[in-house]
């Protein structure tokens, strides 16, 4: 008995190494927008009629539908290159098939996604390369056998919530580099509203304080999380007690739910490093445009 004991203690545990450090990883990784030629884009994930996956953006500076697969030349004089391309190449398209039988399953379509990724240019500019693909979390189902397990699950779902809600706190005002129009020299930016419609530089800085204002009270929502999510972990011995106590079947159950909290938790904190880096990000830009 302390042999199985021993075991889903350790499973748990590897689980839970496994999350946190995937969420070190993801705080070294450069998530901004533009950040290392990727761009973040939220949207909706889809099938279409001829059974294709298609991304719809909701993000105003991307106002298109995609084509989802690899855009990478794998024809060039660089043979080097065309085999690193090729390679990047498979890589999106077995990314593209794990997410098609995802949306499939999910009924067609999977909203509120966020998609890291390249954008094709020239004949290509309506497909969307992806590095990574990050579906909604959903509503937790508990189990009621070990109740600091469920308490713990629950609470990274709520946690979830409120980062959702910052999200959308933060499209009051979005400002993008207008590519075409900057120089060297002088940046310029292109302004939309919370529904995307285009703003005039002066409508732009008319919203830029409540902007601001509103950025503020999602990073403290952002800080909060995240020093919240750190703490949960401590729901993990007094749970594992719990799970102690029950019997054989109960025990793989509880241990699964647990494991599932664990696995949102990093899920949860990488939500947020990436939301943060976002704030940062529309701060600076709305500082340039208020001092243009």
């Amino acid at each position: 008995m302390k042999t199985k004991n021993l075991f889903i203690g350790f499973f748990a545990f590897a689980i839970f190494l496994s999350f946190n450090s995937f969420a070190v990883i993801s705080s070294n990784d450069e998530d901004t927008e533009q950040a290392g030629g990727m761009v973040w884009i939220p949207g909706t994930l889809f099938i279409d009629d001829a059974g294709v996956l298609k991304f719809e953006s909701t993000a105003c500076e991307y106002q298109k539908t995609y084509t989802l697969g690899g855009i990478l030349d794998e024809n060039s004089e660089d043979k080097k290159v065309n085999k690193k391309n090729k390679k990047l190449n498979k890589k999106a398209a077995k990314e593209v098939a794990k997410e098609t039988k995802r949306v499939n399953k999910a009924g067609g379509k999977i909203e509120n996604v966020d998609i890291k990724g390249l954008l094709g240019q020239g004949n290509m500019e309506n497909f969307l390369s992806p590095k990574r693909i990050v579906t909604p979390m959903k509503k937790p189902i508990v189990t009621g056998l070990a109740p600091a397990a469920d308490a713990y699950l629950l609470a990274v779902w709520g946690l979830w919530e409120q980062t959702q809600a910052a999200k959308k706190q933060c499209r009051v005002l979005t400002v993008v580099p207008d590519l075409e129009k900057s120089t060297a020299m002088v940046e310029k930016f292109i302004c939309y509203d919370s529904n995307c419609n285009l703003l005039t530089y002066d409508q732009a800085v008319g919203k830029a304080e409540e902007a601001k204002k509103m950025m503020a009270k999602a990073d403290l929502v952002v800080i909060a999380n995240l020093a919240m999510a750190v703490a949960l972990t401590a729901n993990y011995d007094k749970a594992m007690k719990e799970i102690d106590k029950l019997e054989p079947l109960q025990k793989i159950a509880a241990v699964a739910s647990l494991a599932q909290a664990l696995v949102r938790q990093g899920k949860l904190m990488d939500e947020n490093k990436r939301l943060k880096d976002k704030i940062k990000e529309s701060k600076e830009r709305i500082k340039k445009l208020q001092g243009m």
